[in-house]
């Protein structure tokens, strides 16, 4: 008869138990070796991946910049968590998920604006594990106003018709800056029946906001009747 070990278990037992005792998956998470150049105005597509090729289907995968609290993009308990985005990213983001049972994933980042440009970190978090990386976007690009809104109008003969809210903020601060009608050039515009006035003059001291981060050139301004 064979001898049973002083354990109590045969030697193919205690086989099956080195098995069947877990073990901790390590992973890296591997971004581009170098700055992601992107013009503004149009998209960033930031790609961050698992090394070894692992799923993360089930991690959370979290892109954040200088706070980890602050998330530009979670994916958590299997889908996007959209509503504990920043207010600067919502609406503005997309995890491309196409490759993220071999642990790749793509953020899409929609009209990139300078504010955009600097650091971004892809974090990735198992049931026992984490690892980060950051990767560099750089905006590029002189960026030109995309239209002009008139501070006020004027009829014909230039007589005052309205006037704007000199104070009024735009809907996307950081976007825009407030010039006095006085600094810009004069430029003839159609008034809406095809005749022409000046756009700068006889408004007094009215204002008009200027977006300076889109990636087309000034429209005319259009003074209305």
């Amino acid at each position: 008869l064979a001898s049973v070990p002083a354990n109590g278990l045969s030697p193919l037992w205690s086989n099956f138990l080195c098995v069947l005792v877990p073990l901790t998956v390590n992973f890296k998470v591997i971004g581009p070796d170098h700055p992601i150049m992107v013009s503004a105005g149009q998209d960033a597509l930031l790609p961050c991946h698992l090394f070894p090729n692992t799923s993360a289907q089930e991690m959370e995968v979290r892109w954040y910049r200088s706070k980890f609290s602050e998330p530009v993009h979670l994916y958590q308990n299997e889908k996007d968590q959209a509503e504990q985005q920043i207010p600067n990213y919502q609406g503005r983001t997309e995890l491309l998920k196409d490759g993220i049972v071999d642990g790749s994933v793509v953020l899409r980042i929609r009209n990139i604006t300078p504010s955009d440009h600097g650091q971004f970190i892809c974090f990735f978090r198992s049931h026992s594990f984490y690892e980060e990386a950051t990767l560099e976007l750089k905006v590029t690009g002189q960026m030109s106003p995309l239209n002009v809104t008139p501070h006020c109008r004027l009829h014909r003969d230039r007589q005052l018709l309205a006037r704007g809210l000199p104070g009024k903020a735009p809907s996307r601060p950081g976007q825009f800056v407030y010039l006095p009608r006085l600094q810009l050039w004069p430029i003839a515009a159609p008034t809406g029946r095809g005749s022409p006035s000046k756009a700068n003059g006889g408004c007094g001291k009215g204002g008009q906001h200027i977006p300076q981060a889109a990636p087309l050139p000034a429209a005319p301004i259009g003074l209305g009747q």
